[in-house]
């Protein structure tokens, strides 16, 4: 029942086509390439399909690493049913589906200068029938986990039986990003402004404020 093998193969066919057609296109821009103006400019095209392709390669690392994170957490509880652990396994899986086409689109992964990532998630998902071998109950979960992944808080009437699910994907994601700030923070990765929203590395310039938040368990904004 939680072999999801076959959504992995899924998810790797469609996010390898981008990275595939970014390469085409780095190709196709490199053949054209017959003077000095086009040769400067094939430069800047490869590098910028580089950093692209970089982009979506760290994205489908987060991903793997986000299963990973969502199968420790699942391995603590004893209340979950198969149909709840399966919703769970699939919406680590598929969470930030939608960075890909939002990265090709829009140049960024900032969903504040783009779209929502996780709502072009559920569309792509939904368009692409990439749940229709599922039953209706675990797409419906699914879907509501991914949707909500990425609100800094979750609707306060939301039914218990969707806030554990929501609450272990974002924790599973948190836990990732936590690794991919330390590990990038201060390494020249493209697209650092919009991942580390423009933050440096100043240990010291911690605020009360926050510290405070945490303390009552509440969640931090981003500003």
């Amino acid at each position: 029942m939680q072999n999801i093998d076959f959504h992995k193969e899924q998810f790797l066919n469609y996010t390898s086509t981008f990275i595939l057609e970014n390469r085409q296109d780095k190709e196709i821009s490199s053949s054209n390439a017959g003077s000095t103006i086009q040769a400067n400019l094939t430069s800047e095209t490869q590098n910028s399909s580089a950093n692209i392709a970089r982009c979506l390669q760290l994205k489908i690392n987060h991903t793997f690493n986000v299963v990973n994170n969502a199968d420790t957490i699942l391995a603590s509880l004893d209340n979950f049913d198969d149909h709840e652990k399966r919703s769970v396994k699939l919406a680590s899986l598929y969470h930030d589906i939608g960075r890909f086409e939002q990265l090709i689109q829009y140049g960024t992964f900032s969903d504040a200068k783009s779209i929502n990532h996780a709502h072009l998630g559920v569309k792509i998902l939904k368009d692409k029938h990439f749940l229709a071998q599922e039953n209706k109950s675990i797409q419906f979960q699914t879907l509501c986990a991914i949707l909500l992944h990425n609100q800094r808080n979750l609707p306060k009437k939301l039914d218990k039986q969707y806030l554990i699910q929501c609450q272990i994907i974002r924790d599973a994601d948190k836990l990732d990003i936590l690794r991919i700030f330390g590990e990038q923070l201060n390494e020249n990765f493209p697209e650092k402004e919009n991942i580390f929203f423009s933050i440096q590395d100043e240990p010291t310039k911690w605020t009360d404020s926050i510290i405070q938040t945490i303390r009552k368990r509440q969640t931090v904004k981003y500003t």
